[in-house]
């Protein structure tokens, strides 16, 4: 799926039940709808994915993107296609 991936978060929150620190991220991204949705939808779609906190690092923003996810709807996988040197409109 291609997206332009307009911004990046990452932090770190301690588990209630476990007392352990847990990392998290997330990518905020836009992108068009798939030609089968497009019959019953119009313009673009937010998406915020998450990733590691060792993947989002390796994310330039702003950047168009391809992200491939599993059956299960995780990412498997990022592939930078081509960075901006500003958020396009």
């Amino acid at each position: 799926m291609k997206v332009v991936v307009y911004g990046k978060k990452w932090d770190t929150f301690k588990d209630p039940n476990t007392g352990k620190d847990v990392d998290y991220a997330k990518l905020y991204c836009i992108s068009d709808f798939s030609a089968s949705e497009k019959a019953n939808h119009e313009g673009q779609q937010a998406l915020i994915v998450s990733v590691s906190h060792a993947t989002v690092k390796d994310v330039p923003v702003p950047c168009e993107a391809d992200l491939s996810f599993d059956n299960n709807g995780r990412l498997f996988s990022i592939d930078i296609l081509s960075t901006f040197s500003a958020v396009p409109d």
